[in-house]
């Protein structure tokens, strides 16, 4: 008898153990998510995959990004040394389909190919997926005032990620197609234009920059650029957010009607041109 009260003590015991394990194991899981999102949650805003760059709140915009490309779902990583900052004034820019391409040819694609190829000459760029429309929206604003709306980001940004030097506003121009293809060998470039925004006083130092990258870019392959076009007076914005440092520029890639891979192929080049100015900029 003394025998059978002793081993159901002891299994008794030994199930009260897994289950006082069993509570540890939540308790300890339950602490560790708790501290990881204090730590993180910083960064939270910005770890979003590339196919949900907009919330509930933008259903309007959502159609302009397309969900069934798993090229497009890159998530963006924390990166302390950032050196460049991409971004789009203009997110809803658009260009025209190719027939093998399923997905929306937008110019924030084109902008992460961009960040991509950055990053295979070993340059860290952060790639801004925060919604303008939204920013826009809360504040009443209308589509004009979307350079005051990409400030609010460009601020945002320098103070998180300080390291930032170089500043690039991606957008697509909206000529003909022969104003804004060059075609050598049966083999098609969106070309590129500079533009520079008079009314800042930053405009002669992003003058320079953008010759220098501008001669790089034709010395590569020539009449890939249009060249640089200075912006002021009425109608225009005239600065273009160019007063935020001497290191921002304005570039447009292509036309709405290039096709993304003809952007693609012009943003191949202007990586190189990128990376060697960069490079001598920073010796």
């Amino acid at each position: 008898m003394k025998r059978y009260h002793l081993k159901k003590n002891v299994v008794i015991m030994i199930r009260i153990s897994i289950i006082l394990l069993f509570f540890i194991i939540i308790l300890k899981n339950n602490y560790l998510r708790t501290n990881l999102n204090k730590t993180g949650s910083k960064y939270v805003k910005r770890n979003f995959i590339l196919s949900k760059i907009y919330d509930n709140e933008n259903i309007n915009n959502e159609k302009n990004v397309s969900n069934s490309d798993d090229v497009f779902k890159i998530k963006e990583t924390v990166n302390s040394d950032y050196l460049v900052y991409l971004y789009n004034t203009h997110q809803t820019e658009s260009y025209s389909r190719d027939v093998n391409i399923l997905y929306d040819p937008t110019i924030m694609r084109a902008t992460l190919y961009l960040k991509e190829q950055l990053g295979n000459y070993g340059i860290n760029a952060h790639f801004e997926d925060r919604s303008i429309s939204d920013v826009l929206t809360k504040n009443k604003w209308n589509y004009a005032s979307s350079y005051k709306a990409s400030r609010y980001f460009l601020e945002d940004t320098i103070i998180n990620y300080p390291t930032i030097k170089y500043f690039f506003d991606i957008h697509r121009d909206s000529g003909s197609y022969n104003s804004t293809t060059l075609c050598v060998d049966d083999v098609c470039y969106a070309k590129i234009l500079f533009v520079i925004g008079l009314e800042n006083a930053n405009h002669d130092q992003n003058y320079k920059m953008a010759l220098k990258l501008n001669d790089k870019l034709n010395n590569r392959l020539s009449g890939l650029s249009r060249g640089i076009i200075g912006k002021e007076g009425k109608g225009v914005n005239g600065v273009y957010n160019q007063d935020f440092s001497q290191n921002l520029l304005l570039i447009e890639i292509g036309g709405e009607n290039n096709h993304i891979s003809e952007v693609f192929r012009s943003i191949d080049i202007l990586t190189e041109v990128l990376s060697e100015y960069i490079k001598e900029d920073n010796i």
